[in-house]
Formats: structure tokens, sequence, C-alpha cells
């Protein structure tokens, strides 16, 4: 057994470093901030991985439920809501708008909804915010941010310093609106995987 003392809340915002998107390309810190996004983001999708080959589905996947360790690397855990694909109903769960729309609708989900909600986590950790308040501040209903996600508002990917293209596009298929169309997690793992620090130099 591992004592985790934090989780990765504690990185959105993120101090040491900061995260990506407070940073000009030309910061020196830059390369290690996306270095350090990448590896949290590619060890969430392994742990989702071995669950979506067994078959189970996470289904409450947000910041407050992993847990990072003394070596800075993040354990996935709070399996309270996690079913099998084939014993899930239309049973409303997750949290806000970290859930994707047809949780949100109430309608039978599968493994690509927990990549849903693993492309608006990559967004918080590139921008150090969370996705709610930037969905409310985009959105005229600002007190529903999960209304706002079911009629299709998702984060901005326009403010300063935005993610290269192929991060941008891998995070626009994780949150589309169709599941057929997101990525699977293994997919997720292959493209952090084959991530190259000299692409943001």
């Amino acid at each position: 057994m591992e004592c985790c003392q934090t989780t990765l809340k504690s990185r959105i915002p993120s101090e040491d470093p900061p995260n990506p998107g407070k940073l000009s390309p030309e910061h020196p810190v830059r390369r290690r901030s996306v270095k350090t996004v990448a590896k949290y983001v590619r060890q969430i999708s392994q742990a989702l991985t071995y669950l979506h080959t067994r078959n189970f589905v996470h289904r409450d996947l947000k910041p407050q439920n992993i847990l990072l360790t003394a070596d800075d690397d993040v354990k996935l855990t709070d399996v309270g809501q996690t079913r099998r694909e084939s014993e899930i109903s239309g049973t409303r769960c997750g949290t806000g708008c970290y859930s994707a729309p047809e949780i949100l609708a109430g309608l039978t989900h599968s493994c690509s909804a927990d990549v849903f909600s693993l492309g608006i986590l990559l967004w918080e950790l590139w921008y150090g915010k969370t996705a709610q308040s930037d969905i409310e501040i985009r959105d005229s209903v600002k007190a529903d941010a999960e209304f706002a996600v079911m009629k299709g508002t998702r984060p901005s990917l326009a403010n300063v310093h935005v993610p290269p293209e192929n991060w941008k596009d891998l995070v626009r298929r994780s949150w589309h609106h169709d599941p057929a169309e997101r990525p699977s997690a293994n997919e997720c793992v292959k493209f952090f995987a084959r991530y190259s620090p000299c692409d943001f130099e």
C-alpha cells in the first residue's frame, strides 16, 4: 500500500512547474511543464486502458479521484461508480461537466464516457483552471454547466498559449458529442508515448 498525500486537483492550477497554458512557448520552464502534463495523461490513460480491456467503466474520472504519489505518479482511485460495461443502464453518475453528454442525458454509456472525462482533464491540466468555470463564462446558462455540456458547449481551446494542433485535435475528439468519434484510452496512451519534448521548444 502506498501513501499519497495529494490529488491531481492540486495541479489545477500548478505552481511547480506552472501549467503550460500559463507560459509562452519561449519560457524556459515550458518544456518541463508540457512533459509533466503528458506524463499525467499517459498514466491516467494507462489506468483506463486496464479497466476498459476488462470491460469496466470508471464513470467518475475527475482530479479529486486521481492520487499523486511522492514520485509524482498518478494512481486512479474511487471505483465506487465503476460498472461492467454490459451492466450499465441509463443511471446518471459522475461529477458535473466531467460527465459525458450521454451520462448527463440518462442514456446507456460505455468506456468512451471515460475518454470524454479524460479530454476535460487534459484541458484543465494544460490551462490550469477548471473546465466548469470556462464553460459558465462562455455559455449563457451560467447556472447549469451540465446543461451546457449536453447541448455542446466545451471549454475554449482559443485561450492564450494554446496546445499544439495535434493535442487540440485529441482533446476535441475526446470530448466529441458522439461517443463513437472518441479515441480509445489505449490510443491516448500511444499518443503520449510518442510525444517528443522537442515539439514544444
